[in-house]
């Protein structure tokens, strides 16, 4: 049980900043900011994309022959699969970008 005091110094009660890790991870530049950042989107925006194309797929197999519900349900997937076009050529421009500015983005 006193383990815990050892990890988390503290001075009266309240955590020292100096013993606090980074919650950041090291991020040095506004570079790295980005770069972290568009990292961190791209299983997100990648679960986003499987997720509308099965809530797609859902409506349409569910529309039962109705040709609103299916348009609506290809609309969605449409709409997923554009945004994923979108987000990887964001993806790509960035990556030309920090190979033509030499920085680690």
């Amino acid at each position: 049980m006193e383990n815990w005091r050892a990890i988390l110094k503290t001075t009266n009660g309240i955590p020292s900043i100096g013993d606090l890790k980074d919650p950041m991870g090291g991020v040095g530049s506004i570079s790295e900011l980005a770069g972290k950042a568009f990292s961190a989107a791209l299983p997100i925006v990648g679960m986003l994309f499987v997720g509308l194309l099965i809530y797609g797929g859902i409506q349409y197999i569910v529309s039962a022959g109705n040709s609103q519900k299916i348009k609506a349900a290809e609309g969605i997937m449409t709409s997923a699969v554009i945004g994923l076009v979108i987000v990887l050529a964001a993806f790509a421009i960035k990556a030309l970008i920090a190979k033509i500015l030499n920085v680690g983005i």
